[in-house]
């Protein structure tokens, strides 16, 4: 499973600034995402983009994991194996999520202009 994670993580990042290049990017850089979008301009704005899509895409498959994993445990049927391989991955689950928010919130308490990623001074 981990395998399949890293071959897609490595695959995504690979080819994104292929399509992006070939697509004519555009993101929305506002407050909301039902403004109107533009074309990105800087390397500091398509990384930006990215890092907010990662953050979103990685707290997702955070809870994804864990209530996949509740499941689990629940229809182990006493099984304590499988109890304990599904509660194992909730602990790592919880993990990687405080680590994603953690990592967050540190850059911002440093400086908040490290999250915003703009290359302007």
């Amino acid at each position: 499973m981990t395998t399949v994670f890293a071959a897609l993580a490595a695959a995504i990042s690979t080819f994104s600034a292929r399509i992006a290049h070939a697509v004519g990017l555009r993101v929305p850089l506002g407050t909301s995402p039902l403004e109107e979008t533009r074309d990105v301009s800087s390397i500091g704005e398509y990384i930006r983009a990215i890092y907010s899509f990662g953050i979103v895409v990685g707290a997702f498959l955070a809870v994804l994991m864990i209530v996949f994993q509740a499941i689990r445990y629940m229809v182990s049927a006493g099984n304590v194996a499988t109890q304990q391989a599904a509660r194992t991955r909730i602990q790592e689950a919880l993990i990687g999520f405080i680590l994603l928010v953690g990592a967050y919130l540190v850059l911002f308490t440093i400086n908040p202009a490290l999250v915003n990623l703009s290359l302007t001074p």
